[in-house]
């Protein structure tokens, strides 16, 4: 009943125990759009002052359920009304499962 609720579209690694175990993971995983989105939501709270012009991460680890994450965005470089951000999702053992870049752009400068 629930594949059929989710449909054939979604990966049953991100859902299913038994479906990642055969897939050869201990148990399902987090989708990765799910952390990606996350990091994003970092720049929530300056939406009135600029919009992130571009986001490119590389998964690096997987995440289960039950994981803490520690999201970051640290200041690279500012140039103008430009600037950019190291992204990192980082777990409980300090290990990085997503690295990237964030592009975040101010207006009207």
């Amino acid at each position: 009943m629930f594949e059929e609720l989710i449909g054939k579209r979604s990966n049953p690694i991100h859902t299913i125990d038994e479906a990642a175990e055969k897939a050869g993971l201990p148990g399902m995983i987090a989708h990765g759009m799910w952390t990606i989105g996350n990091i994003g939501r970092l720049f929530t709270p300056y939406v009135g002052e600029g919009f992130i012009e571009k986001f490119s991460v590389r998964f690096a680890g997987m995440v289960f359920p039950g994981d803490r994450l520690t999201l970051s965005a640290t200041l690279k470089e500012a140039q103008g009304a430009q600037q950019t951000y190291e992204a990192v999702a980082a777990n409980q053992d300090g290990a990085k499962v997503i690295k990237g870049e964030i592009v975040w752009r101010l207006y009207g400068e």
